[in-house]
């Protein structure tokens, strides 16, 4: 049997003149079996596809062809390399479990990486890594199941295409519809000119949509700038051919134009003295224009009337794409986590140690975390779920300790801004999820 999500265009937007027809939000086909998320009363999302003749969880992503198929859901990712030139990757599968053996690894791509499919075979700890100035040093990797991967054919996983759907306010929604019948919303186009765009999350409202592939502005804590003084930031994109063009960049919370390509050299502060030097990476770099008004922009909207509730991107009321998060009954965002005390919506703000990492006094009993963000909570793991949730106090160290060969002892240069890790929190008061068949 069929399961299909429809959202109903609100009377509101049917009177204004958008909406339209009802909204495929998923559908099971006869292979693929949706599975949502849900936070009850109707809050709910879809989570991924099973794929009844593989036996195994899949999510759509595009093959290296430019094909979206549905993929292993499980992901392997690199975690160091068993040779000194870092040639020879060694993976982590976090989520797997024994006799888990396919899975995706993720391929640099345009906008979107390259998903693709691989056999996992166990080996040794990895022992070497890519350190931050791209030099191969050696490790000691912490104990785990590590594996070597080998790409497999992309032909048995089921491949979809897209119907595109105007939804009106510049907007149109791709749909990835298979032969067997499933269909999932997927993301969002410019109706001027039927490019792929992605939204820019601001913190505030509207939220525009950047066509083609956006650049950006920072690469992890690295900014770029347009001269040796280091004081007018620059945007980047890869240095990829066949990608669509990049004519747009996000700049605190607003759409900028790129004005153009700039020659080589871009700059970066030292990471050593902050001094600033010509940058060695790979990238084309753009001037930055002034902010583009004339952009499609999207509302959001959340979904149901559960604990918690999943947020949408939406034009004139119909749901575009998933905005990736959830909120609360307080609309405090919070992230779906599996914890002891079942799937529970944990607050956004969070730090994730997994094991005791610094103290706040010489016996090594009162904990502190790094907490670079400004997280108020942090959480420990219990195996592969969250075992508590733990709050946290601001606390500038003056005196930082660690384990060292069993002994406690004085860092000499503790970082200013730590917090302190407070008594856990029952888990039972969080929003409650659940992960189901469509349907049932």
């Amino acid at each position: 049997m069929q399961a299909m999500r429809w959202l109903v265009c609100p009377a509101i937007w049917v009177a204004l003149g958008g909406c339209g027809d009802n909204i495929a939000m998923y559908e099971s086909g006869s292979r693929l079996e949706a599975f949502v998320e849900t936070g009850g009363a109707g809050s709910e999302v879809l989570a991924y596809f099973h794929d009844r003749e593989r036996d195994e969880a899949c999510v759509f992503g595009p093959d290296r062809g430019g094909r979206w198929r549905c993929f292993p859901k499980l992901v392997a990712t690199v975690d160091g390399f068993s040779d000194s030139a870092c040639t020879a990757p060694v993976y982590r599968c976090p989520s797997c479990t024994p006799g888990d053996t396919q899975v995706t690894i993720a391929e640099v791509g345009c906008a979107t990486p390259f998903a693709v499919p691989h056999e996992l075979t166990p080996t040794d700890e990895p022992a070497f890594v890519l350190a931050l100035n791209g030099i191969c040093v050696p490790i000691v990797a912490p104990a785990d199941a590590y594996f070597t991967a080998a790409p497999l054919d992309d032909a048995p996983y089921v491949a979809a295409g897209f119907d595109d759907r105007d939804v009106g306010a510049g907007l149109g929604v791709h749909t990835l519809v298979t032969a067997d019948g499933a269909r999932a919303l997927h993301h969002a186009y410019t109706l001027e000119d039927r490019r792929s765009c992605t939204f820019l999350g601001a913190a505030g409202q509207p939220h525009p949509c950047l066509p083609g592939t956006p650049a950006r502005t920072e690469l992890g804590l690295v900014y770029f700038f347009d001269s040796a003084s280091c004081t007018t930031r620059v945007a980047h994109s890869p240095r990829r051919d066949g990608c669509e063009s990049t004519t747009h960049v996000g700049v605190d919370g607003e759409a900028h134009t790129l004005v153009r390509e700039l020659p080589e050299p871009a700059f970066e502060r030292s990471p050593v003295d902050s001094s600033c030097v010509a940058t060695q990476q790979e990238l084309r770099f753009w001037e930055i224009g002034p902010p583009d008004e004339n952009l499609p922009i999207a509302e959001l909207i959340t979904i149901g009337e559960g604990e918690a509730r999943p947020v949408y991107y939406a034009a004139l009321g119909s749901p575009v794409e998933f905005a990736n998060r959830w909120v609360d009954a307080l609309n405090h965002t919070c992230v779906p986590t599996e914890t002891i005390r079942g799937r529970r919506c944990l607050p956004r703000a969070i730090t994730l140690p997994t094991d005791p990492g610094a103290w706040a006094d010489a016996a090594c009993t009162s904990e502190v975390v790094y907490n670079p963000e400004d997280a108020t909570h942090a959480v420990r793991f219990d195996g592969t779920v969250i075992g508590w949730l733990h709050p946290l106090s601001r606390y500038y160290g003056t005196e930082v300790y660690v384990r060292l060969g069993g002994e406690c002892t004085r860092l000499p240069d503790p970082a200013a801004l730590l917090s302190h890790v407070g008594d856990p929190v029952d888990l039972q008061g969080l929003p409650e999820l659940t992960l189901h068949p469509a349907g049932s």
